[in-house]
């Protein structure tokens, strides 16, 4: 019951957000790029489509969680006028690995908010997974300003990062890693590593 609450939080925090700045892209784009515009509009279909479908799964696959992430990524791409680049190094084998619902979204928005959005020149997101010991390891990156304490600042000030932390211990325990990892001027790199586990 506690993961559903906090998954429903994590949906109705993203949501209103989301839609504001998506709904703000659309309308600037819909008089001069009519056909970024509609591009925006099929994948904020797409997304809530999404949301709907799996209204009440705190599980879902690996595959179905990162076409969630591009559908989200492509919007915010747009949205960027193609200063933000999304690199993927995703291994096959890991897709159909369960998941919690939502994981990867408060660190790909993290990313955004915070490595990418404030630089005019742009900038590089980069989604991993990859399986090692029988464990699934998922990493969002960025080339941002990074910091030096990040660990300290991040958990203690970022609301997103610090459910995220808060969702893994109540699902896994203490059978989780969830690393940051960061240096001034080199970016931000988040890495979690859960047990490996199929869908039936």
């Amino acid at each position: 019951e506690l993961n559903n609450a906090q998954l429903s939080a994590l949906k109705m925090q993203l949501q209103p957000h989301f839609l504001f700045n998506t709904l703000n892209t659309v309308s600037a784009l819909i008089s001069s790029n009519t056909k970024d515009a509609q591009r925006v509009l099929a994948r904020l279909g797409n997304l809530l489509r999404t949301l709907l479908d799996q209204n009440k799964k705190n599980f879902i696959r690996l595959e179905d969680e990162i076409n969630y992430i591009k559908n989200y990524l492509d919007i915010e791409q747009i949205r960027f006028m193609d200063r933000l680049i999304v690199e993927y190094k995703i291994d096959v084998e890991g897709l159909n690995a369960i998941v919690p619902n939502l994981i990867l979204q408060p660190l790909v928005e993290n990313a955004i908010k915070h490595g990418f959005s404030n630089r005019p020149e742009g900038g590089k997101i980069i989604i991993s997974s990859f399986i090692k010991d029988k464990r699934l390891h998922m990493e969002v990156g960025d080339d941002g300003k990074g910091c030096d304490n990040c660990e300290e600042l991040t958990l203690n000030s970022g609301i997103g990062l610090r459910n995220t932390r808060e969702r893994l211990e109540k699902i896994y325990k203490s059978d989780f890693s969830f690393i940051l990892s960061s240096e001034l001027e080199k970016g931000f790199k988040v890495q979690i590593i859960i047990p490996l586990n199929y869908v039936d």
